[in-house]
């Protein structure tokens, strides 16, 4: 949580106008239905779960991210790879 705390400062600080967080994959799910966004930050374990299903949502909509957090190189898929 307190990495958490960090880095919304530092996007405000860039001049960033909104930062929204969800805990579990069920929640960012439910934000990327219902909000537009522009570039997304994704921890690789969301309350215990992997965040892969929230990475193809990002991706079917085109929205830019990034896996900030990774245990192995296994953890992010090759499908999200940028070519």
């Amino acid at each position: 949580m307190m990495i958490l705390m960090i880095i919304e400062d530092m996007l405000a600080d860039l001049g960033c106008e909104s930062v929204t967080a969800a805990a579990t994959v069920d929640q960012a799910l439910a934000l990327i239905d219902t909000q537009v966004f522009d570039a997304a930050m994704l921890d690789m374990n969301l309350n215990g779960n992997k965040s892969h299903d929230v990475a193809d949502a990002l991706a079917a909509r085109g929205v830019p991210f990034v896996f900030h957090r990774l245990y192995s190189s296994s953890g992010a898929r090759r499908l999200h790879r940028d070519p």
